[in-house]
């Protein structure tokens, strides 16, 4: 193998890997915004800070800090919050046609009238 094919070479190595890390920081910064967001949306943001949760430029991992020690307490009774909420709406919630659930409790749609039938949805006449 000559020089040159041995630089072209390396040098296509390290494009590639620099391709690769690219798409990993963009992979990260998605999950990183989605993320970042339903923090915000739970208030955790508001009690530990904006900046709780980064990315590791490093390693390109979503990393999460330390709570404030003054905060630490209202985190902790924050968290016991959000899991009782969610442990609530878990145990509300029916699934539609699940055993047991009664026809009339569910909600029905009629969004266009039945083609073997002759009715205008304008109206509600028949031809």
């Amino acid at each position: 193998m000559s020089t040159n094919e041995g630089n072209e070479r390396r040098l296509l190595e390290e494009a590639q890997q620099v391709v690769d890390r690219a798409y990993q920081r963009i992979k990260v910064d998605r999950q990183y915004r989605r993320l970042s967001q339903a923090l915000r949306k739970l208030g955790v943001t508001q009690i530990a800070g904006p900046s709780w949760c980064f990315i590791n430029e490093d390693s390109l991992e979503i990393t999460f800090g330390t709570v404030p020690k003054h905060r630490q307490n209202l985190f902790i009774e924050h968290m016991v919050d959000l899991g009782e909420v969610a442990e609530s709406r878990v145990l509300e919630r029916v699934l539609v046609g699940a055993p047991g659930t009664p026809k009339t409790d569910q909600l029905q749609l009629d969004l266009w009238p039945d083609p073997s039938e002759d009715t205008y949805p304008n109206d509600g006449s028949r031809s």
